[in-house]
């Protein structure tokens, strides 16, 4: 962020730094993004431009809590225009089957997924990518999102629950879903205007909301080793002790 904010000379009074996507009531580094725009408000900030260097183009939780949650509050708390429709703007531009990596939340140093089957599936809007679980421990952590797949390797359903449950024993034999993207512009031109989905907001996954509308999400099998995600701050401490 300091990059960033150096390269466009903003000056260190005109930024502030926040945090979002955290899951649920598990605490994040704070201090979170939706807590921050009402203070600025109260400072007497009208207008507000949004930057997201974590997030740029793989995860609908982007335009869905910056460039439409955070805008709605932040004119709500009182404020006149926010910039964070740039995300949007931007993610739009992007071409088909274009993709770029997460390097804060689902995993680090993965490769981008594969888009062949996003370019060649008219029917597909969006293209994602999921590798075997064959940790018992992470097939029952909620943190590790679990893919089921149809005959054509589509999604039908993503879950924090152990899916599919081996009801016979025996070690578990499901997808760990990768939390990376590739879109049809179109697409994400229409997301904005679906209705949030009764399951999206039980999971808290987004992607879920494609789903429900009858959207297809082409999924990639990754053969090659996942590292670890951040999804939590233990997850992010333990990343950090790799990285040292």
């Amino acid at each position: 962020m300091k990059l960033t904010v150096y390269d466009l000379s903003v000056e260190v009074v005109m930024y502030l730094v926040g945090f979002q996507s955290r899951l649920g009531r598990t605490p994040w580094i704070k201090p979170y993004t939706d807590a921050v725009l009402p203070q600025l408000v109260a400072r007497g900030v009208k207008k507000l431009a949004v930057l997201c260097p974590a997030f740029v183009a793989d995860c609908l939780e982007t335009l869905e809590e910056i460039a439409m949650r955070a805008k709605e509050d932040f004119v709500a708390a009182g404020g006149e225009q926010v910039g964070g429709e740039a995300v949007a703007e931007r993610m739009g531009r992007c071409a088909v089957g274009q993709a770029e990596r997460n390097p804060h939340a689902p995993h680090l140093a993965l490769r981008h997924p594969r888009v062949e089957p996003l370019a060649a599936r008219a029917d597909a809007s969006v293209a994602t990518a999921c590798h075997p679980i064959d940790d018992a421990r992470e097939f029952a952590n909620p943190n590790v999102v679990k893919a089921v797949l149809d005959a054509r390797g589509d999604a039908l359903y993503f879950s924090r629950a152990g899916i599919p449950f081996p009801r016979d024993g025996g070690p578990p034999r499901a997808y760990r879903h990768v939390g990376i993207y590739a879109y049809r512009v179109a697409f994400l031109r229409r997301y904005a205007g679906l209705a949030p989905s009764p399951l999206e907001a039980i999971e808290q996954l987004e992607q879920l909301r494609v789903l429900w509308h009858g959207e297809r999400i082409a999924t990639v099998i990754e053969e090659g080793a996942i590292p670890p995600g951040v999804d939590t701050p233990a997850d992010l401490e333990a990343v950090l002790k790799l990285l040292r």
